[in-house]
């Protein structure tokens, strides 16, 4: 499905009737990207007299293939209430502040951020600077999760043959990818707490889970685009790191249940704007994607065992 028949898709200039902050607004969109599994926007909202006042980051839940994802919308809003929750010091939560229900849109505070695997591709001395802070801060949010999770038992808990008795509150989209750190008015990362977004999805689950897909993702930065760092694979250093980050919590049995997950949805899931994209991804992830998660395994489980000595 292309953008062009369905006129429901976010399109830019095409104002959006969006309920933000309890009052409704029109929001025109300024640019516009398609996602793998979402489309998002950064918009205008008018003002009483039609000026624009602020601007905001619209995320429709339909993917690259025109397929609407009404429960992620819910799991997504949850995951943001959840996450809020989290009494820990490290990270500020990027909170719905909006949504159009019938577009399948939610809206967030439009912020200039950067990720780390964002800085690694474009300025790996200042990534190596901000690494280390998102780190600890991801780490004080770990720390908080199990007492989290006794305050969220309506949550879906899954079983799982590893980890600990007790349970902690997880998210599907728990990552440090997914963690930014606020620029400045030059581009220049700035002081102060981080961000963490698209947590996705909360339940319960081991500790040892929402550590494991923490510390696989540090292992993952290097995934994709430059093809140079991809054929690279996985940084030890940065893996090194983070297993020092997350000692206390780390499992062998979680770390590759987690690269096994990714495994699968990486060979299984890749996605491009034509059939000819597709195919390459494909590929791609099939040989080169294969290796790295080979390799990333076997960095994995040399960290962990080093600092279990």
């Amino acid at each position: 499905m292309t953008p062009g028949t369905n006129p429901s898709l976010l399109q830019i200039g095409v104002p959006l009737r969006v309920n933000l902050r309890g009052s409704a607004c029109m929001v025109r969109p300024v640019s516009v990207c398609q996602r793998n599994w979402s489309r998002v926007a950064i918009a205008s909202v008018d003002g009483s007299n039609g000026a624009p006042v602020e601007r905001v980051f619209l995320k429709q839940f339909v993917d690259r293939r025109g397929k609407v994802h009404h429960d992620q919308l819910d799991y997504e809003r949850d995951g943001c209430l959840r996450a809020a929750s989290v009494q820990q010091g490290g990270l500020r939560v990027v909170s719905v502040i909006g949504e159009a229900p019938d577009a399948t849109v939610l809206a967030y505070p439009a912020l200039r951020i950067a990720t780390p695997d964002e800085l690694l591709r474009q300025d790996p001395a200042v990534a190596a600077t901000v690494l280390p802070r998102v780190l600890a801060a991801a780490t004080a949010f770990l720390r908080a999760l199990p007492m989290a999770g006794s305050k969220s038992p309506a949550l879906k808990c899954k079983e799982r043959p590893y980890g600990s008795q007790s349970t902690a509150l997880s998210f599907k989209g728990l990552d440090v990818r997914n963690i930014g750190v606020l620029l400045d008015d030059k581009g220049r990362p700035a002081d102060g707490d981080l961000v963490i977004f698209d947590v996705g999805r909360p339940y319960l689950a081991p500790i040892e889970e929402a550590a494991a897909k923490l510390f696989v993702s540090c292992g993952l930065l290097n995934w994709g685009i430059p093809l140079r760092r991809f054929l690279s694979g996985p940084d030890p250093e940065i893996v090194a790191a983070a297993a020092k980050a997350f000692s206390g919590f780390l499992e062998l049995a979680a770390i590759d249940a987690e690269i096994g997950l990714q495994q699968r949805f990486r060979l299984h899931s890749a996605q491009g704007s034509s059939g000819v994209m597709r195919l390459a991804k494909r590929m791609i992830v099939a040989t080169v994607g294969r290796r790295y998660l080979r390799e990333l395994r076997r960095i994995c489980r040399q960290q962990v065992e080093s600092q279990s000595r």
